[in-house]
C-alpha cells in the first residue's frame, strides 16, 4: 500500500540499522492507530475508527490471523479438470472435492511453499490441493516429491537497498517546495520582463510624440495595472502560485468586472486575508472583487 510505503519503509529504510520483526511491528501498530485509522478515507468520506464504532457492536467481527494470513495471500484462477486436477506456476494439484471437477475455482497460494494450495469456490473454502506427481512407483514418486521440497527451501538473494539513494516523505515534499519556488521565480521573471519592455516601448513613445500639456504629469501615474500585474499581486499576496485553471478564471473575472485597480485589489484581498480567509479558495477572493468593483 503507498501509505505503508511512503510513511513506514521510507522512515525505516534511512535508520542506520535494520529494525527487527518486532520493532517494524511496534512501528506499523502506532502508525496504523495514531494515523491511517484517523486519516479520512476518500471512498468512504470516514475515517476508519469513526467508520467502526458507528456500527452495532453485533455487526462487528474480528477475523482470526489464520484467516487473515490466508486471505493476504496471491491468487489466480484455475479450471479442475475431469481428474481433479488443477494447473499452477507448472505444477498440478489434486482438489479435495469431487463436485469441483469441470468448475473454475479461485486458488489462493503461499510463494514460498509447493506442496500444497488453498481451493475456494463460490465464496466457500474446500481445503487444500495437495501436490500431484503422475508417478506409480513409490521411491520415484516420493524422491520427485523431495527434490520439489528442497527447491522450495533454497534461499532466494534480495540484492540490499544500500546503493539505493533514499527517497523519503521528506525527500518527495522538499522536491515539491523547490519545484514551486522555481516556477514562482519564473513567474517573477517574466513579469519583469513585460514591465522592462513596456516602459522601453513607452520611452520610445514619449520621445516621437509632442510634450504633454500637464506639467504635473508623473512617470508612476501612467504606469497600467494589467492582468498579468494582477496575476503577480495575488501570488504574492497569497503566497502560492496560480495553476492554468486559476489563471483561466481570473481572466474571465478581468474581461467581464474588470479592470481593477491595484489599490482596490489590495484593500479586498487584505481584508480577506485577515479575516482568516483560506488562500487556497481563488474564487472567493474573486467574488469579493467582483462585489467591490460594482459598488
Amino acid at each position: 500500500m503507498r501509505f505503508f510505503y511512503e510513511r513506514l519503509e521510507t522512515e525505516l529504510a534511512l535508520r542506520q540499522t535494520l529494525p527487527t520483526i518486532e520493532e517494524a511491528n511496534t512501528y506499523m501498530a502506532a502508525l496504523i492507530g495514531q494515523d491511517y485509522h484517523r486519516t479520512v478515507h476518500s471512498s468512504t468520506g470516514q475515517t476508519p475508527e469513526d467508520r467502526f464504532f458507528k456500527f452495532p457492536p453485533q455487526y462487528r467481527r474480528f477475523v482470526a490471523k489464520n484467516v487473515l494470513a490466508m486471505v493476504m495471500l496471491p491468487c489466480t484462477r484455475s479450471k479442475v479438470s475431469k481428474t481433479g486436477l488443477i494447473h499452477l506456476n507448472n505444477r498440478q494439484y489434486l482438489v479435495p472435492d469431487g463436485t469441483l471437477y469441470g468448475q473454475w475455482v479461485e486458488v489462493r497460494y503461499d510463494p514460498s511453499v509447493y506442496s500444497s494450495v488453498y481451493v475456494w469456490f463460490s465464496d466457500r473454502y474446500y481445503g487444500e490441493a495437495h501436490l500431484y506427481v503422475a508417478q506409480t512407483d513409490y521411491l520415484k514418486r516420493q524422491e520427485q516429491l523431495d527434490r520439489l521440497e528442497h527447491l522450495a527451501e533454497q534461499a532466494v538473494s534480495i540484492p540490499t537497498g544500500i546503493q539505493i539513494p533514499p527517497y523519503s516523505y521528506l525527500e518527495r515534499k522538499l522536491a515539491a517546495h523547490r519545484q514551486e519556488v522555481a516556477e514562482l521565480k519564473l513567474n517573477e521573471a517574466l513579469i519583469q520582463v513585460k514591465a522592462k519592455k513596456g516602459q522601453i516601448k513607452a520611452e520610445l513613445i514619449k520621445t516621437t510624440a509632442p510634450a504633454s500639456t500637464q506639467p504635473n504629469c508623473s512617470s508612476e501615474a501612467g504606469r497600467e495595472f494589467t492582468l498579468d500585474s494582477l496575476t503577480y499581486l495575488l501570488t504574492v499576496l497569497l503566497k502560492r502560485t496560480l495553476d492554468a485553471h486559476d489563471r483561466l478564471a481570473l481572466a474571465t473575472v478581468w474581461r467581464t468586472y474588470g479592470p481593477f485597480s491595484e489599490d482596490l485589489v489590495r484593500k479586498t484581498v487584505g481584508r480577506l486575508l485577515g479575516e482568516g480567509h483560506p488562500a487556497s479558495d481563488l474564487m472567493g477572493y474573486l467574488d469579493a472583487l467582483r462585489l467591490a468593483a460594482a459598488r
